[in-house]
């Protein structure tokens, strides 16, 4: 059985939402805003049109 110190704990379900929230903003139809604006920083078009 995992023995985690109560911070490591804290620390995982920090990491855990932290991904999640920014997941939910990639993986959006948007293309304005931050979360437009970071996708198409990190999910660049292979056709070029952005």
């Amino acid at each position: 059985m995992t023995k985690r110190t109560e911070f490591e704990h804290w620390k995982l379900e920090t990491n855990e939402a932290v991904t999640t929230w920014v997941a939910a903003r990639l993986f959006t139809f948007r293309r304005t805003g931050v979360d437009g604006y970071i996708k198409r920083l990190m999910l660049k078009s292979k056709s070029g049109k952005d």
